[in-house]
């Protein structure tokens, strides 16, 4: 038979069972607050509800540093997220590569050539001048290489066992065959000294006499077409009496120039004037030029006179700095770790 009312004992184990199942009511209330507040409990509880939300994303940046890593740009500390870093240099090709310019690979060994030629020097920044230059180099070459105004092979290019001096000399030659291609100016002059720092074994004024005569000779014949200029000049070479009016008449008697179209390409500024006033093909009267002799006096020294051969000025450029500064884009540069 049972009590209504019940022991001591069964009421005590009545109130806690009834303590632990409120606890754990209000736990779960609280866990469904909880998720029902944050984005996706929210989203999932439109979705219950028939409303359609845009699910949250999680975005990664890449370019993030932590503070605690600092960056390239701020050099570490506090401050919070940071730009992207600087990024490094590409792996080079094959070992021993510094660079590649254009087509051409640049080697360290072809640096140390350069350094080794250079002069002592406490500048910091030596090697990379002479990068730089290597780098104008690699373009003259591979520019007047395609251009066809000289040739190529692996003693001179692209190579780590190249020729280096061959080399050096291939960029000079291809620097005055870019000049002479671009806006230039050259001719031909065929002349006749008397006074060569001093007057020849005939006496001065017997050397001036016998050198106007043949010049003024030599230029009548060329101008009516009976001869050319080149032999008016070898006319002169052979003729082994002038050693008296000048012993280094062979030299001299003809010669050929080429100077852009800026520069002055004769010592005496009146037979420049003189030349730069004719079109091309046209030849000059006989000039009487001056000289000074090795006591320093100046005075008459040589009749000559002389032809335009060709005159360029449409390609842009009359010094191979200008060439470079048209062409350098054409040539990319990578440097390498």
């Amino acid at each position: 038979m049972f009590s209504g009312e019940g022991t001591p004992d069964n009421k005590k184990l009545l109130l806690v069972a009834g303590g632990i199942l409120g606890l754990l009511l209000i736990i779960i209330a609280v866990l469904t607050l909880v998720r029902n507040s944050s984005p996706a409990g929210q989203h999932a509880a439109n979705q219950r509800q028939g409303i359609i939300t845009q699910a949250p994303l999680e975005i990664f940046d890449s370019s993030y540093t932590s503070p605690q890593q600092g960056s390239y740009l701020d050099g570490g500390g506090d401050s919070g997220p940071t730009s992207t870093p600087l990024p490094t240099r590409p792996a080079a090709p094959r070992a021993g590569v510094i660079a590649r310019v254009g087509e051409e690979l640049i080697y360290n060994v072809d640096l140390n050539e350069e350094v080794a030629s250079f002069p002592p020097s406490d500048d910091p920044e030596v090697r990379e001048k002479l990068f730089q230059k290597m780098v104008d180099d690699s373009i003259i070459l591979q520019g007047a290489s395609r251009e066809g105004l000289i040739r190529m092979n692996a003693t001179v290019y692209n190579s780590a066992e190249k020729n280096y001096a061959k080399r050096i000399a291939l960029v000079q030659d291809a620097k005055e065959k870019l000049i002479a291609a671009g806006d230039s100016y050259s001719g031909t002059v065929v002349a006749l000294w008397f006074f060569n720092q001093r007057p020849g074994r005939v006496g001065y004024d017997q050397g001036k006499k016998i050198a106007r005569q043949r010049i003024t000779d030599l230029h009548s014949r060329v101008k009516s077409g009976a001869i050319t200029m080149e032999q008016a000049g070898e006319e002169l070479r052979r003729d082994s009496s002038l050693y008296q009016v000048d012993e280094a008449f062979r030299i001299n008697a003809i010669y050929t120039f080429t100077s852009n179209v800026k520069a002055q390409f004769n010592y005496d500024p009146g037979f420049e004037k003189v030349m730069r006033g004719l079109k091309v093909g046209e030849i000059s009267d006989v000039y009487l030029g001056k000289g000074t002799g090795g006591d320093g006096t100046t005075r008459d020294a040589v009749y000559k006179f002389g032809r335009v051969d060709k005159i360029i000025t449409n390609r842009g450029y009359s010094t191979i700095e200008e060439w470079l500064e048209i062409n350098r884009n054409e040539y990319p540069v990578t440097r390498y770790q």
